[in-house]
């Protein structure tokens, strides 16, 4: 779920931009998404969270999507949400929800799950890193996102929000050391 909040994942770059699916839960109302005996839901109102849902009992995927009549997002809206000057379509600018990679036993600890968030920014101009749900964070975790990879990386701004006082602690440290 991490890979398909970011965008542009597809299984056949030469056929497929990766918008699709993307662009299709961002129009919803409510998105239901079932595969491998995990569920996720998306809401239309709660624009930067997927939400854990109960699995249906099924093999494959399945996506339910619910659009109400009076809606008022339209695609023109959706796209430009995602470019960084809202001007046009340039699907240049992503909101990770780190909560996705947390869960009552895991926390975000190390570079091996920074390296993980960070796995397809590149093709992004602007990453917003949504701490929201997140209560703190590792030293290993921040200084890899926030100083190793945009190191490697100088034309991707990254961009931390939602963050609580802990985490915002944890990575004003390691951008002021950098």
């Amino acid at each position: 779920m991490l890979e398909l909040s970011k965008g542009k994942l597809t299984t056949q770059p030469d056929r497929h931009t990766g918008r699709g699916l993307f662009f299709t839960s961002r129009l919803a109302d409510v998105l239901d998404l079932h595969a491998n005996a995990t569920a996720f839901q998306y809401r239309g109102w709660n624009r930067r969270n997927w939400f854990k849902g109960k699995p249906i009992a099924r093999q494959g995927t399945s996506i339910y999507l619910a659009i109400a009549l009076d809606t008022p997002r339209t695609l023109d809206d959706v796209l430009r949400a995602h470019s960084i000057g809202g001007d046009g379509y340039t699907f240049d600018r992503t909101v990770v929800p780190l909560q996705l990679m947390t869960d009552s036993h895991t926390g975000l600890e190390s570079r091996a799950q920074a390296k993980r968030v960070a796995t397809r920014l590149h093709s992004f101009r602007r990453a917003e890193l949504d701490f929201t749900g997140v209560p703190q964070v590792g030293h290993g975790f921040v200084d890899e996102l926030f100083r190793v990879f945009p190191h490697d990386h100088p034309g991707l701004q990254i961009v931390p929000v939602g963050m609580t006082p802990r985490v915002a602690a944890m990575v004003e440290s390691v951008v002021s050391a950098g």
